[in-house]
């Protein structure tokens, strides 16, 4: 069902699949050099898995596409 904040044009899987292929992109996993970054991160933001994607961004040296601007708080660039 899902929050309803994005209108695709195809169905999701399909959706996300041509954004990859048409940007290039590459998925990255989530690893437990990851897991263990967030861990220390300051609690500027309780949800887990957005301080996840906050310690892959700084590892990694890549934006975060996001409107949650509490993500700000790390110094990461932040992409929305």
């Amino acid at each position: 069902m899902g929050l309803k904040k994005l209108t695709l044009s195809l169905p999701y899987r399909a959706w996300i699949e041509k954004a990859i292929a048409d940007l290039g992109l590459s998925i990255l996993p989530i690893t437990v050099e990851y897991a263990d970054a967030q861990a220390v991160l300051p609690n500027h933001h309780r949800d887990p898995f957005d301080r996840l994607l906050v310690a892959q961004a700084q590892i990694e040296g890549v934006p975060v596409v996001s409107a949650d601007v509490t993500l700000d708080s790390y110094g990461i660039t932040r992409i929305w």
